[in-house]
């Protein structure tokens, strides 16, 4: 007869990308054995190759950055997506736990792992990830369904979302968890590459947007230009950007003629310490008819709705253009004693007006004036008896080269930009 043989231990893989995870780790709980994995090695590999040391461990502690069904481990995020890549691995983190050779005993509980990453089971998505995950490695899950740490920044420190049975406490006192100062949803930029692939500050954007709470994306490690090639996602939840301190080699952001931020949904942002380049924002041109052009507004930087903070940015060489506006109708038939002639007239509308600057416009140091777009041309003049005309719509105004705000934007310190000028309107045309 085979004894039951209880598990032991308790291992915490901690992520070092998290903020102040130095803290949190030397507080762990005492009979917790904490590992500081690489953050430029895949992280998956790592903990297999740790566990295959370690017998019949209670429970594995995993303190990383996560968004709704996935993990940031080392250089890997492990999601729904590329689960099943690291199947092999998953299932060799507790292989070896299962009977001990020459043993009369076995192991009748399931190893525990417990995941404090942000709203790793948050959504269909989530939860489905958890599932699996406990399936791949044969162990019981507790993970986050919304922010993880402190609780002014909208976070906790439970678990609700548990697949089994979990029996282990948490890897932190109460005393450090209420001390802590952040949550556990910093997105990582690795890359200065345009792309939606995980570590890149688009796809950052994009799982910040459905992260729920306050968020961080860390740039800080980067230098150089990330070069868009269509404009960034808006940004529709709150998120600070940190990139390089003052004073250091910092990071480049050029649109590339696309507009760089827009700002949504009452969103706070504040961004630091880099340089924002050749945006450029593009009014709609007006529908047929004598319509007015729409307005080109913030190229670099438009706040449509939130707050947002700039502090030591410069803004180069950003603009704004009108839409055109449009073809403006043919003249009215002329109209006799004897005969009325239905048939419009037939001319085509002079350009647009040359644009004025406005008489006042948002400065950040330097003056990144726009210009308001020119008056659409007059229809051309027909034969008689036709009238003239109707006047064609008015080109879009051109918005400030830099900025757009319709909401709140603070300045800490100012700074001479080379903003662009705005464009101005496009022309008003005439059938």
């Amino acid at each position: 007869m085979k004894l039951q043989k209880e598990r032991k231990g308790q291992l915490l893989f901690v992520d070092p990308k998290v903020k102040d995870y130095e803290k949190l780790s030397e507080n762990a709980t005492a009979d917790t054995e904490v590992i500081i994995l690489k953050d430029d090695r895949d992280g998956i590999e790592q903990i297999a190759e740790i566990l295959q040391q370690h017998n019949n461990i209670a429970a594995v502690h995993i303190l990383s950055h996560g968004a709704a069904g996935s993990v940031q481990i080392g250089a890997t995020e492990l999601n729904l997506d590329n689960i099943e890549t690291y199947r092999d691995r998953l299932e060799k983190w507790f292989e070896l736990e299962s009977i001990e050779p020459d043993s009369n005993s076995q192991i009748t509980t399931k190893p525990e792992i417990l995941l404090y990453g942000c709203n790793v089971a948050a959504t269909e998505t989530g939860l489905e990830f958890v599932q699996r995950l406990s399936q791949l490695t044969g162990a019981n899950i507790a993970a986050s369904n919304n922010l993880t740490g402190n609780a002014s920044l909208g976070g906790d420190w439970e678990l609700q979302v548990i697949t089994g049975k979990i029996e282990t406490p948490l890897a932190f006192a109460p005393e450090i968890r209420e001390t802590y100062q952040s949550v556990l949803a910093t997105f990582t930029v690795n890359s200065t590459a345009d792309t939606n692939t995980f570590g890149t500050l688009r796809n950052a954007i994009l799982l910040s947007n459905v992260s729920g709470g306050a968020d961080t994306i860390d740039l800080s490690g980067i230098s150089g230009t990330v070069l868009l090639t269509t404009p960034l996602p808006a940004i529709t939840d709150s998120v600070t950007f940190q990139f390089n301190p003052t004073g250091t080699t910092g990071l480049t952001i050029d649109g590339n003629n696309n507009r760089i931020f827009f700002v949504d949904n009452n969103a706070s942002v504040s961004l630091a310490n880099l340089t924002i380049q050749n945006g450029q924002a593009q009014g709609g041109a007006a529908p047929a008819g004598g319509g007015g052009g729409a307005a080109g507004l913030g190229g670099a930087l438009f706040i449509n709705s939130g707050t947002v903070t700039i502090d030591s940015v410069t803004f180069a060489n950003n603009r704004a253009i009108g839409g055109a506006g449009s073809a403006g109708n043919g003249g009215p038939g002329g109209n006799s004693d004897l005969i009325t002639i239905f048939t419009p007239g037939v001319g085509s509308g002079g350009p647009g007006g040359p644009g004025t600057p406005p008489t006042t416009a948002p400065t950040v140091g330097g003056e990144p004036t726009g210009t308001t777009g020119g008056a659409g041309g007059a229809g051309g003049n027909t034969t008689a008896p036709a009238g003239a005309g109707v006047q064609g719509g008015e080109g879009g105004i051109g918005g400030i080269g830099a900025l757009g705000v319709r909401a709140v934007l603070e300045v800490r310190h100012r700074l001479a930009t080379t903003g662009g000028t705005g464009g101005r309107g496009g022309a008003g045309g005439g059938n």
